[in-house]
């Protein structure tokens, strides 16, 4: 049976309930005060903070006032909270930490990516399956953590494109950012003379419903599972070589560890917008 048949007719209301409370029951002042504290203490240290998975709007609240005070640090959100909300009828299979939240929230990450105050889109994968995630188990039941390898591209570019945000500011973020933010530019993310060969050729019009079985990962759910999605990789080079193809792996694992050396953060791009 597809995974996408996880909930049926009879449990679906009962599901998407329990899956609101849980989103009520972590609201996003906890998450406001967590980054705000944070800040604090990294401001104290002088360390570079690099906050993950921002979620809500109470939290680009703090995030747009520490940068008026011109507080250097970077902010990461993932396709699972700019894609999916509360109201998913794939219910606890979508279960994160934080939360998946209202379409309130969503739209104000979408607008904090545009404007630059969220930095990076990260995918936060952990590759689990539907018999430890325990979607059926409810509220305290259900296990954290989904996969969101496969769908980070696709998902990416159908909902950007659906919120009318520029395809160079989409790859800016999946790409050039993360690698400036950990020291291994332009050895990663770009194309230039000298760079690792490491491309996906995409599709922008290609449509397929997600289906797990198709993402060639070990897991056998996705949050975004019946969701048709606009723009998917058609062709993926690692190294020079062609690893993927339709959707397909083709070659052998050929990845391997880039140790960063230790020091102050770099003079990151975004840090010019912080008013000192």
């Amino acid at each position: 049976m597809h995974s996408r048949h996880f909930i049926n007719a009879e449990s679906r209301e009962c599901t998407l309930h329990a899956s609101f409370d849980f989103v009520i029951g972590e609201i996003g002042k906890a998450e406001a005060l967590a980054i705000q504290t944070a800040l604090y203490l990294a401001n104290i240290a002088g360390a570079h903070l690099y906050v993950v998975h921002l979620s809500s709007r109470q939290g680009l609240d703090i995030v747009r006032a520490a940068r008026r005070t011109g507080m250097r640090f970077t902010v990461e959100t993932t396709t699972p909270y700019l894609g999916i909300n509360s109201s998913d009828p794939n219910g606890f299979l979508a279960k994160m930490v934080p939360p998946v939240r209202t379409p309130e929230h969503q739209a104000a990450l979408w607008e904090g990516l545009r404007e630059g105050s969220i930095n990076t889109v990260g995918t936060d994968n952990t590759s689990r399956a539907r018999a430890t995630k325990k979607p059926e188990a409810g509220l305290h039941g259900s296990r954290p953590g989904l996969p969101a390898l496969g769908t980070h591209l696709p998902a990416l570019l159908h909902y950007g494109r659906m919120r009318g945000v520029p395809l160079e500011v989409l790859i800016e973020r999946a790409t050039r950012s993360p690698a400036l933010v950990y020291g291994i530019y332009p050895q990663k993310g770009t194309i230039a003379v000298g760079s690792d060969a490491d491309l996906v050729i995409v599709d922008l019009e290609q449509e397929r419903v997600v289906c797990a079985e198709d993402l060639q990962g070990m897991s056998d759910f996705s949050p975004f599972e019946g969701k048709r999605l606009r723009g998917w990789p058609v062709a993926t080079i690692k190294g020079g070589k062609i690893v993927a193809r339709d959707g397909k792996i083709v070659s052998k694992a050929n990845g391997r560890y880039l140790p960063r050396k230790s020091g102050p953060a770099p003079q990151l791009e975004w840090f010019a917008s912080a008013q000192t």
